[in-house]
This record gives C-alpha cells, structure tokens and sequence, in this order.
C-alpha cells in the first residue's frame, strides 16, 4: 500500500478569509526568500502563515526545541507572543525572561543571547525593516495591562451603534519607518459596519468577547481572551463588541 506524501508549503501570501485564527490547524507557506539566514537555528522551526513579500513582513508560530546561541546583530524586527515555556534575553548583561502571556519586539540591530526551553511555544510577526540610527539596547515589552492614554476610535461613520466608543492605546514598539507598531490598545462597546483594512494586524485579546463579522455579515469568530488572530491589508470585515475590550497588537502600515 502507498501513501501520499506530504504537501509542501504552499507559496503565497494572505488566506481567501478576512482573517487567520491561530487557534486552528496550520496550513503553511513557503519561509519568505528575503529572511535572514544569520540566526541559523531560530529559524528552523517557524511555520508560516502569511508572508507579504513585496513590503517583506511575515507572522506565523514556532513550537518546541530547546536552543541557545549568542546574535551579534539582531537581523530583523521580530514581535512575539509567547504562549508556552520561557524565552531568556540577555541584553547588555541584563536577563530578560518572556514566559506564558508575556508579548515584545526584538528590534533590528540588537545584540543579544538568545535562550529558550525545550517546550517554548510562540506566536511571532516580522518585518526585515531598517537599521536605527544608534544600534538598540533593549527589548520593548508590550505589558498587557498599564497606563494607557487616548486612543483612536473607529471612524464615526463606519458604527452602527451609539454613542461613540472612547478608545485609549499605548505604543511600545515604532521602527524607524514609522510603517512597523505594537502595543495596546482599548475601545467601549460599539459594532462598526464592514471596511477594508487599512494594514496588516496581529493581535491577541487580552479582555472582552469582541466578534468578527465577513462583509456578508456571517460571522466568522467570536474571540476571548487568549486567543491570537491576524487581518491583513485589503481583508473586508466587520468588528464589534458587547462591551469593552482590549487587545495587544502589532501592526504593519506601509508609508505613504
């Protein structure tokens, strides 16, 4: 008896659904031709979800594999959400430990010792991006939870519900392009018609049930906290919510 073997990854960039859900099964694309070979290792068991290769920005997950090696020179921008194990940096002789729930960027540039456990689990967004002026010395961590100022709500005349919600935000992370952001960001309760997205966004909801509608109004998830999913530029869809919400993001917004 034969059996078939196994697809390869497929070649392409977004998925046909206005989003990706991380919580279900993968189906893999090809690693971008543009990534770095400098980081050997790290880069062996990540798993793709989308790549844009025109403006060189990818997302997808690494899973398992003990590993430890120093990075003279960090080769891209990477934003992580670690959602198993530990992830140890060690910046400068400073120690910086990422475990379950914890969320930063690695910016272009960093030096670092880059260790992580045997059962790491991660969830990553990466854009090739520019060198700073002046080489980074630290992580940016994205906390979940802290102040927060004004934030900017979805257009007012896109909401199908009244009033207006009140939206609040931080920025942890910029690159040097100003294209490349993450941090948090918070709205009220409010359900806004379809549009198309503006930019590439992966997130995780740290608080709130909000839903994703298609521009059918079928609607395709209702998320909680915990959970990770992508849209990229272009995708049309719905989002609302029955009460506040709040979400780490990170996000792609190509210049000009």
């Amino acid at each position: 008896m034969t059996t078939d073997a196994p697809a390869p990854p497929r070649e392409g960039t977004a998925a046909s659904s206005p989003l990706i859900d991380f919580s279900l099964p993968l189906d893999a694309l090809s690693a971008p031709a543009w990534l770095s070979g400098e980081l050997g290792a790290l880069n062996d068991g990540r798993r793709y979800r989308f790549v844009d290769a025109d403006n060189r920005v990818a997302n997808g997950e690494v899973e398992g594999g003990a590993l430890s090696l120093t990075i003279a020179s960090f080769p891209h921008h990477e934003f992580t959400l670690v959602r198993r194990g530990q992830l140890r940096l060690v910046i400068a002789g400073h120690e910086e430990l990422l475990e379950a729930g914890d969320a930063a960027v690695v910016p272009k540039g960093l030096a670092c010792r880059w260790s992580q456990s045997a059962d790491l689990q991660r969830v990553f967004m990466i854009h090739e991006g520019q060198h700073a002026a002046v080489a980074p010395r630290q992580l940016a961590r994205i906390a979940a939870f802290g102040p927060l100022g004004p934030g900017s709500a979805p257009p007012a005349d896109s909401l199908l519900t009244e009033p207006p919600p009140v939206a609040q935000s931080r920025v942890d992370f910029k690159d040097e392009s100003g294209q490349m952001l993450a941090g948090v960001w918070r709205c009220g309760a409010y359900r806004r018609k379809p549009l198309a997205a503006q930019q590439h966004e992966l997130m995780q909801i740290v608080e709130g049930t909000p839903d994703v509608d298609g521009e059918d109004g079928t609607r395709l998830r209702s998320f909680a906290p915990g959970d990770i999913f992508f849209t990229a530029k272009g995708a049309r869809y719905s989002l609302g919510s029955g009460g506040a919400f709040q979400k780490i993001f990170c996000v792609f917004k190509q210049a000009g």
